[in-house]
């Protein structure tokens, strides 16, 4: 009898396919393996870690070059609008086509921008637009390849469900010490020039396609999750995809409409720490270029052992505990650095403000991991990281709107509506997750790797 082709349910049950212990074919037909720690963790690393050094290269660039505090958050601004703008068609994509074949396309486009760039650089060194355009072409990838890292970090949740708060611990210690050690790195090339940054950034951006190249796109046999029923959980999942579609989740249910506001707010007073840091260390303090890498190595250890506290305290406590001690520090310490009238106190709170959003990154993870349905992952996802990324360029905006004397007041006015915000979301997130348990429309099937279950608390 000749074997059942894809998706079918002609299989016999408890059979187990061979082709799923070594990999799979994505819809490309393209063979590939299930991601697995071993694997995920490298690739998110080498991503995270580009997107964090253009985000911050390409206006560091445009600071050194123009010496206008106006014109780098302008062109932080733009970079964002288009990450932005990418994210609901992201969601689709990986949906879709599977995390490793965005991951692989979005690495070969950095590379091949920054190889020109680089070219440009070497004959020109002065051309900082030149750079803006490269952060516009990063920006538009960097945003699909994280959506794809979800993807990923829901896999391995899906095998084992009680490892949820470890796994997103990990991931978001890699993110967090993506985001400090990448503008760290940023600003150390920098003195070296513009065109050995964009030569490490594209290196990574390549390592990124290599790391990828294994990576299969959605598993799609019984063989993947070991388990009777999976395809038939995947013939039964809504065929309504997309963005949109998440949005419209994200309204229904108060767990994430708070998670979003909540990250939208520390979002806010992240991004107006880190696009005026830079010109108040300069212009305001006087400090030499090295003093920023400086703030952004000292954010990076605070970040650190803000996602290690967050982690253990999330396996003992309450997740309502572990926010509320977690945003009270980011709160005070936003206050702290838009009333700072001397460098060691401006210095100490802006670095508290970059490492204790680690802390915030792992509480609010986790309850999205546990609250995102499974139906349409990627795009309820896609929806809540939309949402709450819009302050970035919002941020850029501002930092380019204000005068430069008046950069402490923006960075206190930031603090004052993260604070309100979080406080008001935060009072009835514990409650909306414990009372609005994950909504389904189809009774509970034993769900494939690239699906979260929901299963397990």
């Amino acid at each position: 009898m000749p074997a059942p082709r894809h998706g079918s349910h002609r299989g016999q049950p408890g059979q187990r396919d061979q082709r799923g212990q070594r990999g799979h074919r994505s819809r490309s037909g393209r063979r590939g393996h299930a991601p697995t720690p071993r694997r995920a963790y490298p690739l998110r690393a080498a991503d995270a870690l580009a997107s964090s050094a253009t985000e911050i290269a390409v206006p560091l660039i445009v600071l050194h070059a123009t010496g206008s505090a106006a014109w780098s958050g302008l062109s932080f601004c733009v970079e964002w609008v288009l990450r932005l703008a990418v994210i609901p068609h992201a969601g689709a994509l990986v949906d879709r086509l599977g995390p490793g074949t965005v991951y692989r396309a979005a690495g070969a486009v950095r590379t091949v921008a920054g190889v020109a760039l680089l070219a440009v650089l070497i004959a020109h060194p002065a051309a900082w637009w030149c750079a803006a355009g490269f952060g516009i072409v990063s920006g538009l990838s960097f945003e699909s390849t994280f959506i794809a890292a979800e993807s990923v970090g829901a896999q391995l949740g899906a095998r084992e469900p009680e490892r949820v708060p470890r796994i997103q611990a990990v991931q978001t210690a890699i993110d967090e010490a993506a985001r400090m050690a990448g503008p760290l790195l940023a600003s150390v090339l920098l003195l070296a020039g513009s065109a050995v940054a964009v030569a490490a950034i594209t290196g990574a951006s390549a390592l990124v396609t290599l790391l990828a190249w294994p990576l299969g796109g959605r598993p799609t046999s019984a063989s993947a999750v070991g388990a009777e029923g999976a395809v038939a959980a995947v013939a039964e999942l809504p065929t309504e995809t997309g963005v949109l579609a998440g949005l419209a989740t994200v309204r229904r249910r108060p767990d994430l409409r708070r998670v979003a506001a909540v990250y939208s707010a520390s979002n806010l007073l992240y991004g107006v720490v880190i696009v005026a840091a830079p010109p108040l260390l300069l212009k305001r303090y006087d400090c030499p270029p090295t003093a920023v890498g400086v703030l952004w190595a000292c954010g990076f250890c605070l970040s650190l052992v803000g996602v290690a506290l967050a982690r253990r305290g999330l396996e003992r406590y309450e997740p309502d505990r572990v926010g509320a001690g977690a945003f009270a520090v980011l709160s005070l310490a936003g206050f702290a650095a838009g009333t700072a009238r001397s460098l060691p106190v401006f210095f100490v709170s802006a670095a508290l403000v970059l490492g204790t959003l680690g802390a915030v990154q792992v509480h609010l993870r986790t309850i999205r991991a546990r609250a995102v349905p499974a139906q349409n992952y990627g795009g309820v996802t896609a929806a809540v990281v939309l949402t709450g990324l819009l302050p970035n360029p919002v941020s850029g905006l501002l930092v380019a709107a204000a005068p430069a004397g008046r950069l402490p007041a923006l960075v206190l006015l930031a603090a004052i509506a993260a604070t309100t915000v979080n406080a008001a979301a935060l009072r009835g997130l514990g409650r909306a997750v414990r009372d609005h348990p994950p909504v389904r429309d189809h009774p509970p099937v034993p769900l494939p790797s690239f699906v979260p279950s929901q299963e397990q608390p």
